[in-house]
Order: C-alpha cells, then structure tokens, then sequence
C-alpha cells in the first residue's frame, strides 16, 4: 500500500504557519504514513504549474490554509482551488479546509466545504496553536 500523498495550498503570506503543520506532519512521513507535497518544493528552473498540477493529481489529501491571503490569491481561487474541487468530485480526494486566522470565509465560493470539514471544527476560527496542529496530525478519517 503506498503511502497517502497530501498536497498543501497556502498563500506565500502565511509560509510561517505553512511551516509549522509541515514539521508536525514530518514525523508522519517519517513513519512512512504519508507523503506531504507543497510549492516551495519546486526546484529552481523547474515547471511549477505543471508540478502543482501534477501533485493535484496524484494527492489523497489536500490541506487549505484558509486566511485573508487565500482567499484574495487570484491562482489559488482560480487554479487550485477549483481543480482540487474537481478532484474531490471526480476522485474523492478529501479538501480540509484549516482556518488560520480570523477571515471572511463565509463569503468564499466555497464555504460550504469549510463548515462541514471536521477540520475546521477541530481547529476552530482562532488561531492555531501547537496543540491543534498536533491535533490535526494525530487526526485520522473515520
């Protein structure tokens, strides 16, 4: 069984809390339980919409880093959030919204997913602390 890949959509503005869930789900790629895919693994030179494409189709699992920025990135709302959402509706491909930090997520195209993901009740609208992003990482699907 290969391990799940998890891709990670964040704004650039947020690399710090981008940092700190990517050191927490280390040590379950570690184990061997997952795979963690985000942008900033592009090497130089390389063709990075194409390798986000790429990553979008081979991920089991895709982590929104839901703040302010996200919601006004023009690619993530025009690229990659509507091609992860086609993925989840063609494939299954489980869409976790985490909000980061107080925003107007309600009014994004895609609330609905945000309020019923068990990840966003887990973590709440504050802001994450290290509890809840070892929360989030000990988090299994039921």
């Amino acid at each position: 069984m290969s391990k799940p890949s998890v891709f990670l959509s964040d704004s650039h503005q947020d690399e710090r809390w981008k940092d700190r869930l990517v050191q927490q789900l280390r040590i379950l790629e570690k184990e061997g339980l997952l795979a963690v895919w985000h942008d900033r693994l592009i090497g130089g030179g390389g063709k990075w919409y194409e390798e986000i494409q790429a990553a979008i189709e081979g991920a089991e699992v895709a982590l929104l880093l839901i703040s302010a920025d996200f919601l006004s990135s023009p690619f993530i709302l025009d690229k990659e959030v509507p091609a992860l959402l086609k993925r989840q509706e063609e494939k299954g491909l489980r869409v976790i919204p985490i909000i980061l930090k107080e925003c107007p997520w309600r009014q994004s195209t895609f609330s609905q997913i945000i309020r019923l993901a068990q990840a966003a009740r887990l973590l709440g609208i504050s802001r994450p602390t290290l509890y809840r992003w070892q929360a989030l990482a000990n988090w299994r699907p039921e």
